[in-house]
């Protein structure tokens, strides 16, 4: 399995940041990767749950 993680960070004018995350992965054969796909969304949401719940938390 072929995977790329990309993240991107930008200031957004109210102050807030805005992070954009993206990940792609090839498979053989192409099928594990539809098979795959739900699991690996419900994963992403919850990480981007836990990314806005600890935010707060990195001020400085």
């Amino acid at each position: 399995m072929d995977m790329r993680h990309r993240m991107a960070v930008s200031a957004l004018p109210d102050g807030r940041t805005l992070f954009r995350d993206r990940l792609t992965y090839r498979t053989r054969p192409a099928l594990l990767g539809v098979l795959l796909w739900p699991g690996m969304w419900v994963i992403w949401q919850w990480r981007a749950f836990r990314m806005r719940a600890l935010a707060p938390t990195w001020r400085a």
